[in-house]
This record gives C-alpha cells, structure tokens and sequence, in this order.
C-alpha cells in the first residue's frame, strides 16, 4: 500500500472545536425529539465523524450549502462553527462573495446578515476581510501537507505541542508517529510525572488521530550511517503504542528506514521510552565517536 508521509512542524495559532450540538437549535428538541436523535446520532455521531473529510472542511462544505440554499436562519451557529475549526473570517467572506456569483446575490446578502452577529461578538472587523484588491491568501504548505497525507511524523519539541490544536481536526484519522519527548526548555528535565508520558498525553488530548511513538529513541544523525553500513543484526528502533494499524505502520516505516523494528508494548511504555530516549542522545552527543548512535538489545 503507497503511503503519503510528511512531517509536520505546526505553527502557533489555535483553533478550539465547537460542539455540534450548538448547531441544532433548542426548540428541535422541544417540538421534535426524534429529530433531534437522529441529529446527534446519525448525523453528529457517523457523518460528521466520517474519516473522508475532516471537520474543518465538513463546516465549510456545510456552511456554503447553506449560503447557496439561503438557509440564514442557522447560519450563523454554522459561522460560529467554521470558525471554531479553523476556517478564516476571510474564507468566509469570502466564500460568500464567491457564491453571490453562483447561488444569488440575495443569497449572499442574506448570509452576510446573518453572520455580522457573530463577526461582531467576535471582534472581527472589515480590515481583517477581503477588500476589492484583496492579496491572495498565502498557501499554508505544512497544513496541506498535513490534510493530504495519511502518516505524519511529529517532530517538534515539546513546548510546541499546544499549537497541535491548530492542525487537530485536519489530524483526524491519520496516523501520528511521535518522536516527541517531553523536555523542558533546556531540554535536560523531563516535565511529565512517571504516571504520564509525553505519547500518551498528546493521545488523550487528540483521540481522532492514532499515535504511535517511534524514532525517538535514536539520534537523526544515524538514519544514513546505518543503513548504508548494513550491519548484521541491523540495529533496532523502539516503537510502542495502542493502536494496532499505527505501529504496523511504524514497524513498516522502520525496515524501510533500514533498521529492526522492536515492539515494545502499549502507550505505557512511552514513560520509560522517553527517558531512554535521553540517555541515547547523552551518549550520541556527550560522549566520543561522534552522533551517530544505534543500539541492539540482546538477550542472553
């Protein structure tokens, strides 16, 4: 199976995910508590959930049918929620001055009412829009790398973690490989507690990823040496996680790098792979013989 793999350093905006429900309005319930199973259910709980799009492009998909259908009644729930995922005020406005040109221009003026409340509470004011001459949006090339691949290697240091948030929902249903360990800024303290780990902290805060730890516990500087060598055993790359299909891949991603994969258990095993990951980059860079560290473990 082809696989995209790209690696991500995330920028530092954030972007907090709205709840759906916030999008059926009240008295749905109140008149019709069938539909609004069927809402929360059927439609919150598989569509929107649906590995195919991520929720970032469902709330633009579903924001422009409703400008199209001059559907203004709810439109502006579903500004609030394009906005929530990470979409623009720009790209709002647009999209609508975009669909005036499709959908009607009664449509377009109907949109832009409804969603001037929500503009407003926002602070979003028409500076920060698309003028007549407006400069083209700059292409976000690591985001769009992120949405079209299906593996991505997180490699960033740990004080960067927070701005996951911004690429969250475009990191649903990809396989995460975390090389990531959780150091403080002058990367000589782990600033997780044993009970925890960097992996496991990351999984639970973004569920709709599966994550995987790999690579970490080798320094960068041994990814050509060692396969170009070819040493009989190869060396081997730790890798550990709950998800099942994540570190299938992981294990095929770590032959193909030219090393032996060694499983070494679930996500728990990330508290004591992140702190072996500090002893290997000791021994690469504080020690004789230059960086490029392997290791193979042997049992006698």
């Amino acid at each position: 199976m082809k696989r995209h793999l790209t690696a991500l350093a995330l920028p530092g905006t954030s972007a907090t995910a709205q709840d759906l429900s916030t999008t059926i309005p009240p008295e749905v319930a109140a008149v019709s508590p069938a539909l609004q199973a069927y809402a929360t259910d059927a439609l919150h709980g598989t569509v929107w959930t649906a590995d195919s799009l991520n929720t970032r492009d469902r709330a633009l998909v579903t924001f422009a049918a409703m400008v199209t259908r001059g559907e203004s009644a709810q439109l502006g729930a579903f500004t609030a929620l394009a906005l929530d995922t990470g979409i623009t005020p720009a790209e709002l406005s647009e999209t609508i001055t975009h669909l005036a040109f499709y959908s009607g221009w009664g449509n377009a003026t109907g949109a832009a009412i409804a969603m001037a409340p929500v503009f407003a509470e926002r602070g979003i004011a028409p500076d920060q829009l698309p003028g007549t001459n407006p400069d083209l949006l700059p292409l976000d090339e690591e985001a769009e790398a992120a949405r079209q691949a299906d593996v991505i290697l997180l490699a960033v240091h740990w004080s960067q973690t927070t701005d996951v948030q911004q690429q969250a929902l475009s990191l649903a249903g990809k396989t995460i490989l975390s090389t990531v360990v959780p150091l403080n800024a002058a990367n000589d303290t782990i600033v997780l507690p044993p009970t925890t780990s960097g992996l496991e902290t990351l999984a639970s805060q973004y569920p709709q990823a599966q994550w995987v730890g790999a690579f970490n516990t080798i320094p960068s500087k041994s990814f050509a040496p060692a396969p170009a060598k070819a040493p009989t055993p190869k060396p081997q790359v730790l890798y550990y996680g709950d998800d099942q299909q994540a570190k299938s891949i992981a294990r095929q991603l770590i032959e193909d790098a030219g090393f032996d994969p060694l499983h070494a258990g679930g996500q728990g095993t990330a508290r004591y792979a992140e702190p072996f990951a500090m002893v290997t980059a000791v021994l690469a860079y504080g020690q004789p013989g230059g960086p490029a560290l392997t290791y193979r473990f042997t049992k006698l």
